[in-house]
């Protein structure tokens, strides 16, 4: 009596046998590469548009999904009952507006980022006002293969200026700025 060997004595003794039991069970079927290698025809459109009308004549018809057979619009605020509701999006965005601006940075006369900012804080006294934006406004070097993988390179003594609603422009300076988070605060004075 043949024994198979033992973990201890062999450790791919178990593969092996499941193996040869796997080849035992039957024959694996292959793909007849002979066709394909041997007869080039076999790749004639024809051939392939024959073997296209075969298999949409054996398939069954377009699957019937129940959500694909009741369309609606991404939003319901088109419906006579929710317009006052739309109406009251559409003052609060506009409300918002006033606090969005344009920001631009500029490094040696060289124009470098232009992205947007709001307004988080005013000062009446001074008239001061305290803009929240992005840290990619002063970036002068992006990461080569990804934000993580760290390389960039910040200009924090780089030229911003703040575009106002009016179309006029002041300087902001640079207060704070986090490039993990992608954040930057602008000072801008003399509104």
């Amino acid at each position: 009596m043949a024994a198979y060997p033992t973990r201890r004595d062999d450790p791919l003794a178990e593969k092996r046998r499941k193996a040869i039991a796997w080849s035992e069970e039957g024959e694996v079927s292959s793909p007849d590469l002979f066709t394909w290698v041997h007869h080039p025809d076999f790749l004639r459109n024809d051939c392939l548009e024959q073997a296209r009308r075969d298999q949409e004549s054996s398939a069954s018809g377009p699957v019937k999904i129940p959500t694909l057979d009741r369309f609606e619009p991404p939003t319901r605020f088109h419906t006579a009952e929710l317009f006052p509701v739309r109406g009251s999006g559409s003052q609060a965005v506009l409300s918002a507006a006033k606090f969005l601006l344009g920001v631009s940075s500029s490094l040696d006369g060289e124009s470098l980022r232009r992205c947007s900012g709001f307004w988080v804080g005013w000062d009446e006294e001074t008239k001061t006002g305290l803009v929240l934006t992005s840290a990619w406004l002063i970036r002068t070097k992006d990461a080569p293969s990804g934000v993580w993988s760290g390389g960039q390179e910040y200009a924090p003594h780089a030229h911003v200026t703040v575009h106002l609603l009016n179309g006029t422009s002041a300087k902001g300076d640079l207060v704070y700025y986090q490039p993990h988070y992608d954040i930057a605060f602008l000072n801008v004075e003399n509104i």
